[in-house]
């Protein structure tokens, strides 16, 4: 898949990223589960963190918990 197509398909499950962080998982391996760059998963994590209202990695994990997001789009 190409680089562009990679970041389409992040872009079409919004949740990917949050429910990979949610399990704790580093950057570099959400990105690569992903297809995207590590910098692409870090700015789709800083958004995250902006939207939910965070300051660092434990707190965004948690409010993702709390928020329900992963609800409905859980993968297992």
């Amino acid at each position: 898949m190409s680089n562009r197509g990679a970041y389409i398909a992040a872009l079409r499950d919004p949740y990917a990223v949050a429910r990979l962080l949610s399990e704790g998982h580093p950057d570099e391996a959400v990105a690569k589960r992903l297809g995207i760059s590590v910098r692409t998963c870090r700015t789709h994590i800083a958004h995250l963190s902006t939207v939910l209202g965070t300051t660092n990695r434990v707190q965004l994990g948690v409010r993702i918990a709390q928020s329900g997001m992963l609800g409905s789009h859980a993968h297992g």
